[in-house]
């Protein structure tokens, strides 16, 4: 029997929900898991539940957030404390960097889970690839999320046949079933954006894409669910470009409200600058809503098969973006379909069973448990 330690920064439902199939998973096995999180909460993490909800024990540090990085004080006697066969941690940051300091003196190894990719410029400054390759020299193992964090882990020293791609996932069941016990709704002429309203989302060019469309077609609406330091801005865009009556701010939304949301909509527009996954994505189409999603996230090369279940774009060619738009306005019947062979996309590749088996087979190669 193994014991295995997770590392990771704050609850949140998705991860809390594949912390619990994890745990299934490998209780059927006879190993036992234990979560540390940094902290309980961060700023602009608006989500309401219990921190306990996935059912896996676990310890909150409430480590010191500086600047947006959690210091995990306490995570190396604690660490001590429990002696886990084996730790996953996420990403590079400060708990993986004291997970490679203590592994000069101590045997405990360690599995890097990461979502990073060679995609944003900041991720790539030498001092940051020297750092990351030392963490990644005395990892045992390697979960990326996507096939694109798999090749940087490989880019960083990792041995291919370490990296185990985890698609990032959300439960795809409860969104399935939700958007059937919801459908019948009328989708026409109505494009919703969910997430965070900040610079990096770049959701101004959404507007603009739906400013396009909505001068020929009147009656179309784009509901825009999320919060954030940009929402003043984005009032203020909206304004300027005269759509006021067309463009619904609902304020945060939490994960429950979604599928009536999703019921709504024709399409779901993701226009970020850039992402290492998007987990929105996964549930729009598990609703069977198609995305035109930006080609700078993550999810969107990973789920989306460009023009039958939705479609990847640059939200800098605003016209290109109202096209499509106008195309899901004026063809029902292809975007139902499209919607259809979302769900059947997430269903068979980015599912919290699969995510979680993949998250074994790794702990298997690292320790084999």
């Amino acid at each position: 029997m193994a014991h295995i330690l997770i590392v990771t920064n704050i609850p949140t439902p998705y991860r809390l929900a594949l912390l619990k199939e994890l745990d299934l998973q490998l209780r059927r096995l006879n190993h036992s898991v234990e979560v540390v999180f940094a902290g309980d909460t961060e700023a602009g993490r608006n989500w309401v539940f219990k921190s306990d909800d996935s059912h896996v024990r676990s310890t909150v540090l409430n480590s010191r957030l500086n600047r947006g990085v959690f210091a995990y004080t306490g995570l190396l006697s604690l660490v001590k404390r429990i002696a886990p066969d084996v730790v996953i941690v996420g990403g590079f940051g400060v708990a993986t960097v004291k997970l490679w300091a203590c592994s000069f003196a101590s045997p405990i190894p360690y599995v890097i889970w990461s979502g990073a990719t060679a995609g944003a410029h900041w991720e790539n400054t030498w001092l940051r690839r020297l750092v990351r390759r030392m963490l990644v020299a005395r990892a045992s193992g390697f979960i990326a999320y996507s096939a694109a964090a798999r090749d940087y882990l490989i880019a960083l020293g990792a041995a291919r046949e370490n990296v185990h791609v985890a698609l990032n996932a959300v439960d795809v069941e409860y969104f399935e079933r939700k958007a059937a016990d919801l459908s019948g709704a009328d989708r026409t002429l109505r494009f919703i954006y969910v997430g965070a309203l900040t610079t990096r989302k770049r959701v101004d060019l959404a507007i603009k894409a739906f400013s396009v469309v909505v001068r020929q077609r009147p009656t179309a609406r784009l509901v825009i669910a999320g919060d954030g330091p940009s929402a003043r801005a984005l009032h203020n865009l909206v304004s300027s470009l005269g759509v006021e009556e067309s463009v619904i701010f609902l304020g945060f939304k939490q994960i429950a409200d979604l599928p009536d949301l999703f019921s709504e909509a024709c399409c779901m527009l993701f226009p970020t600058s850039y992402d290492i996954w998007g987990l929105v994505v996964n549930e729009a189409m598990a609703s069977g809503v198609p995305c035109i999603a930006s080609r700078h996230a993550v999810s969107a090369v990973e789920l989306i098969d460009d023009g039958v279940n939705g479609f990847t774009v640059d939200f800098e060619a605003t016209l290109d973006v109202a096209d499509k738009m106008f195309y899901l306005c004026d063809h029902p019947a292809e975007a139902a379909a499209m919607g259809r062979a979302a769900q059947g996309k997430v269903r068979s590749t980015a599912t919290l069973p699969k995510a979680a088996a993949m998250i074994v087979t790794s702990l298997n190669q690292a320790i084999g448990i």
